[in-house]
């Protein structure tokens, strides 16, 4: 295939063909766009031509011929071929104690879909940062291919690609729509534990492979500040992500991440918000929880098969039934903090749960505790308690008679439903000190109060 004002798709050579560059290979040697040259050898993988334009007339010189590849038909230590790909992202690896960055980085997709990690010297981070723009497709050369380093490794692939300032980059513009926008590699919940940290025999800490994660935004918190401002002070943001399993893992966003991350911005958006995240570390604190690292990335609602099923399935869901607004984090204002979380009974009816499991957060300020009881199936119930000592839910529903009276007593407390109010009140004799969690008794609090609640009939 040949077409006015391109190079011909297959070019054949002989001996005493004149040739043309077509770009600058080398300005001091003379090799710069347009310099003619005649062929005086063919061999294999390489072709010796002389100059005959230029300050270098008469010098012969060797060009090494490359082949097309692509990223799956890499091997370790191929050098001399040519990667036609887009630039996914890119970032500066840190350490992650120091945080003293390391190399400068980013990832490559291919037509197939296939992806690669290119790592750059971080001397030269101003030069590449000009050179690679994000979203954008090249025909790189002049590239060599090194086994992947374990160190946040962010691809199962086992060979990174080692840029330096030899390589060459030819934009390809208008061809960015034959690469995919995203590349993940996600695993399901279950397997996350696989990804834990370990020591090995002399005790040195081993960090896996970083890992992938989608699922639908739960519950976002404020920016926290983390340690103290005369030593070394940070900030972080945590998010609650719930998978199609309901299983809620949270996300830990640190200083810059956790900045831009734009909690009333991403909340105007609807009921089921995805988020598909890239290149977490896994830890475990009490349970499973991702912690963001510097190669770390997400995206909201990305445009791909798995975020799309995940998207429609979580607004189908909340669509039928709405979920409870339920906030995780304490509130910074203590009259804010007060009202967090309250619901009305006649909401939480309305929730007909069967069967429940309980958690409990505790947050003290000024003598106020607050004590949230929640994911009830589909329902969050929240009780709070203001003194240590009474914890109310009110609610414009009309007590039914079964339930009118009636007291059900709990060790150490006393949970009436007043036959002439629509009120809940908890009686706690024993006064537990604030800070001091009654787990068992809001345990006891929330199954009694769903006992209470009337089964919905079926449609008929």
């Amino acid at each position: 295939m040949t077409f006015p004002g391109l190079s011909p798709h297959k070019l054949e050579l002989k001996v005493g063909s004149p040739i043309m560059l077509l770009r600058n290979v080398n300005l001091s040697g003379g090799l710069c766009n347009r310099t003619r040259m005649i062929v005086r050898s063919l061999m294999s993988k390489l072709i010796e031509a002389q100059i005959i334009t230029g300050m270098s007339i008469g010098e012969k010189v060797q060009f090494i011929t490359m082949s097309a590849a692509t990223i799956a038909s890499l091997i370790i230590g191929q050098e001399n071929c040519i990667l036609e790909a887009k630039v996914y992202r890119r970032w500066i690896s840190k350490s992650i104690l120091e945080m003293k960055a390391l190399a400068y980085c980013c990832i490559l997709i291919d037509r197939g879909n296939n992806a690669i990690q290119a790592t750059m010297d971080i001397n030269n981070i101003d030069y590449f940062s000009q050179l690679l723009k994000p979203h954008a497709a090249y025909r790189i050369s002049n590239f060599i291919c090194e086994r992947t380093k374990p160190y946040q490794q962010t691809l199962e692939n086992q060979i990174t690609l080692r840029f330096g300032k030899i390589i060459v980059f030819e934009p390809l513009p208008g061809k960015e729509f034959e690469f995919l926008d995203h590349q993940y590699e996600l695993i399901p919940y279950h397997q996350l534990p696989l990804r834990f940290p370990y020591r090995d025999e002399n005790s040195k800490l081993i960090y896996l492979i970083l890992t992938d994660y989608l699922g639908c935004i739960w519950s976002i918190s404020n920016i926290i500040p983390f340690g103290t401002p005369t030593t070394s002070q940070k900030y972080l943001r945590k998010v609650d992500i719930e998978d199609l399993d309901e299983n809620i893992v949270e996300f830990t966003m640190w200083d810059d991440l956790s900045r831009q991350f734009d909690k009333r911005e991403i909340e105007k958006l609807t009921p089921s918000i995805t988020i598909a995240a890239s290149s977490w570390r896994i830890t475990k604190y009490k349970d499973t929880q991702l912690s963001a690292t510097p190669a770390t990335h997400y995206y909201i609602n990305p445009q791909t098969p798995e975020a799309q099923h995940v998207y429609t399935t979580f607004k189908e869901k909340y669509n039928s039934n709405p979920p409870l607004q339920i906030a995780k984090y304490r509130c910074q204002d203590l009259e804010e903090e007060k009202i967090r979380n309250r619901q009305t009974l006649h909401t939480l009816l309305e929730q007909n749960p069967t069967t429940f499991k309980i958690h409990y957060a505790l947050s003290t300020q000024q003598g106020v505790g607050s004590f949230i009881a929640y994911d009830v199936l589909d329902i969050q119930l929240a009780v709070q308690t203001e003194d240590a000592g009474t914890a109310v839910a009110t609610s414009s529903a009309t007590p039914s008679k079964e339930t009118a009276g009636k007291e059900k007593h709990i060790t150490g407390t006393i949970l009436a439903i007043s036959p002439d109010t629509t009120t809940i009140e908890l009686t706690n004799k024993d006064k537990h000190t604030p800070g001091t969690p009654p787990h068992d008794l809001i345990e006891e609090v929330a199954r009694t109060i769903v006992s209470t609640i009337p089964a919905k009939k079926a449609d008929t």
